[in-house]
């Protein structure tokens, strides 16, 4: 059975003409506000593919009909190209090296100002929420009492509406310490555990696409894991330009394992160390791309 799906799957990728594609995308921008245009068209082929194959259809006639007709089909697929993998704490060596590297650079004992956190692309939460228990664990330890905001976004409400609940399964649980998941968590009956009032305050949440909307301002530090490697080379020189403008002087962006500011290292340099820190470079002109939408390249 395994075999004949992915059969179908590579048949109906294989089909897939540029029409058909562009009508995919059209049609969930105008009805989810989601805009793939600056996505790798590879990446959006495959999931269509895979979508196509779920329902036996070779025909990208009948899957574009199915999809316009369907919106169980057009939630199916948009989870598929916006919901990625993701845990508390992911790769727990880049957040030591956020801790050791990162943090003392951002939480100046002589500057007072919140500090102000970022995710884009923030799926289902965990992220945010562990870089907020990372930074209010490290402003414990130096008996800071600054106001910390993250801020979180996505374009997937689904996503956000998860996020925004607090709710996460056992399973998802069983990578946290268990010091923190006493310290920032409740248990439920049901085995579930929901995010403590003191770290849900400190994450907003919100809509917001990194390719459409005007960027945050005043950001200490960013974390943007996996959400450049979906996008093709303009559409990443764009998410950078806005990056590097919604950081401080100071600030620092965290990238994955994956990604590099390739399209964009005139803005940024590294770091130090073998993860993926850069930190701001000051130019004298903006990059023109900072508030210009996906659909306003030249």
């Amino acid at each position: 059975m395994a075999s004949e799906r992915r059969e179908v799957s590579e048949e109906a990728e294989a089909n897939l003409d540029a029409n058909a594609l562009s009508v995919v995308v059209e049609r969930l921008r105008r009805v989810h506000a989601v805009d793939f245009a600056g996505h790798k068209q590879l990446l959006l082929r495959a999931q269509i593919a895979a979508r196509m194959a779920t329902r036996s259809l070779s025909s990208t006639h009948d899957y574009v009909e199915l999809m316009e007709a369907s919106p169980a089909e057009r939630a199916a697929l948009l989870r598929g190209l916006l919901i990625g993998s993701t845990s508390f704490f992911r790769d727990p060596d880049v957040f030591a090296a956020i801790r050791a590297q990162v943090l003392p650079r951002i939480v100046d004992p002589n500057h007072r100002a919140a500090l102000r956190v970022w995710v884009p692309g923030c799926s289902t939460g965990e992220e945010a929420y562990s870089l907020a228990m990372l930074l209010l664990e490290y402003l414990e330890a130096d008996g800071e009492a600054r106001p910390l905001r993250v801020f979180a976004s996505d374009v997937h409400d689904v996503a956000l509406a998860h996020a925004r609940r607090g709710v996460y399964s056992a399973s998802v649980m069983a990578g946290l310490a268990e010091h923190r998941r006493e310290r920032f968590f409740s248990a439920n009956a049901d085995g579930s555990f929901v995010v403590k009032r003191r770290l849900r305050d400190v994450v907003l949440f919100a809509r917001h696409d990194l390719l459409v909307t005007p960027p945050y301002a005043h950001i200490d530090l960013v974390s943007c894991r996996n959400l450049l490697i979906y996008l093709e080379p303009h559409a990443q020189r764009l998410g950078l330009s806005r990056l590097h403008y919604a950081l401080n002087g100071r600030g620092v962006l965290v990238l994955g394992a994956a990604e590099s500011v390739l399209h964009g290292e005139a803005m940024f340099s590294a770091l130090g160390g073998p993860h993926r820190l850069y930190v701001k470079k000051h130019l004298r002109v903006l990059p023109r791309t900072v508030f210009m939408g996906a659909d306003d390249r030249s």
